[in-house]
């Protein structure tokens, strides 16, 4: 028994400093500006729709039941799903859309792409301890950043349904309450959409979340107007950042360039001036704790479409 004791001990010790490093790294060192005290300005007349995108059913795969994805999206407060299909397939399954040529006019980023290595580190050390005490556990896709820093982000839902069977109810391996995780795509609407078709025609307004369970509202406004993610400007306007996150740190790009860091420092509302003309979007990371300007324990949860400032 004794010689059980040693082994398992080195073992728990390893497991537990692999536990800390993995959730105070990565560090990035920056320089950040604080949020500027300004008004949380108008609230825009909106309807925010999310979508989840890329499942795959026996329409575009081998095994995956869609009215079992309808009704779990249901039951998660997902409005849409959308997804690809073969060349030539066009079909209206309830509330699904199947899209003949995927979405060309923005990047999509999908758990697929994210390396191996990163998603056992991710289970071992994140998802399988937090599960077992039933605590919070950030997606899989928020530890590793998709590099886009211009226009438009869709984040899919991709995985493959290696196995169904019609036994005890239904089965699925993986189920589709895992593949879908807490990834979100987020779309705010001036007009209500009737069915998931018109959602189609706004994929390149989307705010891709990597945490659906957390607040995100991101738009311009001006005097003359309220411009959404994916929309153009003729006006200046003021950007306005809305988060639950307490530790957060804004990217703002320019045209696909750094443009502004901001560390919220607590605050739930950024809200920046924009007077150059170009492309306007933001990144939205959360972190654990800074020590000078290194932030450490990043995460990545929200990427909103640009903003295109043209001038009048």
């Amino acid at each position: 028994m004794k010689r059980l004791k040693y082994p398992i001990a080195v073992l728990l010790t390893i497991y537990l400093w692999g536990f800390i490093l993995y959730n105070i790294f990565p560090v990035i060192y920056v320089e950040t500006m604080p949020p500027p005290s300004s008004s949380p300005g108008p609230k825009p007349m909106i309807y925010p729709y999310t979508y989840i995108y890329g499942l795959k059913t026996v329409f575009n795969a081998h095994n995956g039941n869609p009215s079992k994805l309808l009704k779990l999206a249901e039951e998660m407060g997902i409005d849409f799903v959308v997804t690809e299909a073969p060349s030539n397939l066009w079909i209206n399954f309830g509330g699904m859309h199947v899209v003949e040529e995927g979405v060309k006019r923005c990047s999509v980023f999908s758990v697929s792409d994210i390396p191996w290595e990163s998603k056992f580190f991710y289970h071992i050390f994140d998802y399988i301890p937090r599960r077992m005490v039933n605590t919070y556990f950030p997606d899989i896709s928020s530890v590793y950043f998709p590099p886009v820093k211009d226009g438009c982000l869709i984040l899919s839902s991709d995985q493959d349904i290696i196995l169904s069977a019609n036994i005890f109810g239904g089965i699925d391996i993986p189920t589709y309450g895992y593949i879908i995780g807490k990834r979100r795509n987020l779309i705010l609407s001036r007009e209500v959409y009737g069915d998931v078709n018109d959602i189609i025609y706004d994929l390149h307004k989307t705010i891709g979340l990597a945490d659906g369970d957390k607040y995100f509202m991101i738009y311009g406004y001006s005097e003359n107007s309220f411009y959404m993610p994916g929309e153009v400007a003729k006006y200046p306007f003021r950007l306005v950042i809305k988060t639950d996150i307490s530790n957060a740190l804004v990217f703002i790009y320019r045209n696909g360039e750094d443009y502004m860091i901001i560390d919220s420092e607590g605050e739930k509302v950024i809200n920046i001036p924009i007077a150059v003309e170009g492309a306007y979007s933001v990144k939205v990371f959360g972190y654990r704790f800074r020590v000078w300007k290194l932030y450490w324990g990043i995460r990545w949860f929200a990427y909103a479409s640009s903003i295109l400032y043209k001038g009048g």
